[in-house]
């Protein structure tokens, strides 16, 4: 039995890797990195690349059970930091580049991404406004208005079904609060 199923996870691995969406995320992955190769600093680099590849990661473990709606995603994280450290512009091309790496990767860019992509920009917006701000406050407060936004959105003009959103949301609450709280400030000192 356990080797019927080790061989459905290869299967199904050999799929994903095979299907254009995850070529095109790669293709998204390498382009994200050329960029920022040859606009920011190396530890801002390196710090970036570990992002993108915990959130293609993250995609990927959650693509069987992304019915379940968990917010497991670290697109938040990426942005707020991205934009205290190095600008708006820089916290649009990191934010909306992991976000966009997790949802090929999850499979689950769909019309309800169309709400994602606002709250992001909105978020960078706001966090390179206030560089010298608490970090942990700022995430906070940006995953508290991405989890509104979206829910809000998702439900009125998407018809969302709320018990999946309420899921989506206190995850994703829970999971940034330990992540701003844990480690957003190591990362800050890296990123800066």
């Amino acid at each position: 039995m356990a080797l019927n199923h080790l061989k459905n996870v290869l299967a199904r691995r050999d799929q994903i890797i095979n299907n254009k969406s995850f070529r095109r995320g790669m293709v998204l992955f390498f382009f994200v990195v050329l960029l920022l190769v040859l606009l920011i600093s190396f530890r801002f680099l390196f710090a970036v690349l570990a992002l993108l590849f915990l959130s293609i990661l993250i995609g990927f473990f959650l693509r069987p059970i992304r019915s379940l709606t968990l917010g497991i995603e670290i697109g938040i994280l990426a942005t707020v930091l991205s934009s205290m450290t190095h600008g708006i512009k820089a916290g649009l091309v990191v934010g909306l580049g992991v976000l966009t790496a997790k949802l090929i990767a999850e499979g689950s860019l769909s019309v309800y991404s169309l709400v994602i992509y606002p709250s992001h920009i909105i978020i960078a917006i706001g966090a390179g406004l206030i560089p010298e701000a608490n970090i942990t406050a700022v995430g906070i407060a940006a995953a508290v208005f991405h989890n509104l936004f979206t829910g809000l959105l998702s439900f009125v003009f998407l018809g969302g079904q709320t018990g999946k959103i309420l899921t989506f949301v206190s995850t994703n609450l829970l999971f940034n609060a330990f992540l701003f709280w844990w480690a957003a400030p190591f990362l800050l000192r890296v990123m800066s």
